[in-house]
């Protein structure tokens, strides 16, 4: 099961994760391994879902890993790159963190 995101910055930002069409869903639909892609079924889950704009803009401040908001890994970090966007999941982490979800 895919777990909702905790706030690491602002504890008063909430979005509503409980409409999100993915909640519910198996995490490796969302954390390809390594060379595979995200399923366009789940892309269009994302597509569909009331959430996608906060959940998109979740993940490029606080996501490196997993599809969020319609975006993989690769193209948040090209739009982080691009607009010069901070992420705040802790670098030391990122193994760790995503060992949880491969």
């Amino acid at each position: 099961m895919r777990g909702e995101p905790q706030e690491r910055i602002n504890p008063n930002f909430t979005i509503a994760w409980e409409k999100a069409l993915c909640r519910g869903s198996a995490t490796e639909t969302w954390y390809p391994t390594r060379g595979q892609s995200v399923p366009a079924e789940s892309i269009a889950t994302c597509h569909r879902c009331p959430i996608l704009q906060e959940c998109a803009d979740w993940a490029l401040r606080h996501e490196h890993f997993g599809t969020w908001g319609g975006l993989s890994e690769r193209q948040r970090r090209k739009i982080r790159r691009q607009y010069r966007i901070k992420c705040s999941a802790p670098e030391s982490n990122l193994l760790g963190y995503a060992s949880l979800w491969r």
